[in-house]
């Protein structure tokens, strides 16, 4: 939350150095980790300045924080109001109950809107450390082009001791159902089974599987439920 906020050296007019090319300032989050969108590489350059900047020498203001939380309580509003972005909140806290795994991504208004600067600060320090952050380039580079650009830029970074990580309790001896009521013309269904984890050797067979079973209009389940039978609006599958 407000990482891009107080850089040192990308300021005002800076940012939309980004702008020319296909490559912005939006950044995404999910359990397993973040990221940011594609450049163009003759962009490479800046886009890491400005991706180091942000990553060493964010300030957290104060007024940045409060604005990106009224922003992240209407995302929270939003994917309350959407049913196909709330049921996927609610199979996942039916999977992963009482553990951080199950929880929105997002966040929940209760901790979003009590949350404060020093906390922030505080989870920043003991999770982005070199020791525990992976920087990945593909494209249109050759590796020590990429290594010669990058090294100066984190150079400064030190490693420390990381936060203690959690362990998935995926125990289960019975069904689980959660149903959830609002007043629309449609009901939307999730079921899921727990699967393999995402470093098993064969994950790799499960994400093909999907996406021949429900990753698109032309899988199986879209093409045999919605199309042949017209039995529902929309259906697919995902790991």
């Amino acid at each position: 939350m407000a990482r891009a906020a107080g850089l040192e050296a990308v300021r005002g007019a800076g940012l939309p150095r980004l702008q020319p090319g296909p490559g912005g300032p939006t950044a995404h989050s999910s359990r397993s980790g973040q990221g940011t969108p594609a450049t163009p590489p003759p962009a490479l350059l800046v886009t890491l300045d400005v991706l180091s900047d942000i990553l060493l020498n964010s300030r957290f203001d104060n007024k940045e924080v409060e604005r990106e939380r009224e922003v992240v309580n209407e995302e929270i509003n939003m994917n309350l109001d959407i049913p196909q972005q709330r049921v996927n909140i609610l199979i996942d806290e039916l999977l992963w109950p009482e553990q951080p795994l199950g929880r929105e991504v997002t966040g929940y208004k209760e901790t979003v809107s009590s949350i404060t600067r020093e906390q922030l600060l505080d989870y920043v320090a003991r999770r982005y450390m070199p020791n525990n952050t992976v920087l990945s380039i593909a494209g249109n580079i050759h590796h020590e082009e990429a290594l010669a650009q990058i090294n100066p830029m984190f150079d400064k970074w030190s490693a420390g001791n990381l936060m203690t990580g959690y362990i998935t309790n995926e125990k289960q001896t019975e069904a689980r159902l959660r149903i959830e009521h609002k007043d629309i013309e449609q009901a939307h269904l999730c079921l899921a089974v727990h699967g393999f984890s995402r470093s098993h050797p064969q994950r790799f067979t499960i994400d093909l599987l999907n996406t021949v079973l429900g990753g698109g209009m032309s899988s199986r389940l879209f093409m045999e439920i919605r199309e042949r039978k017209g039995l529902a609006y929309d259906i697919h599958s995902y790991t």
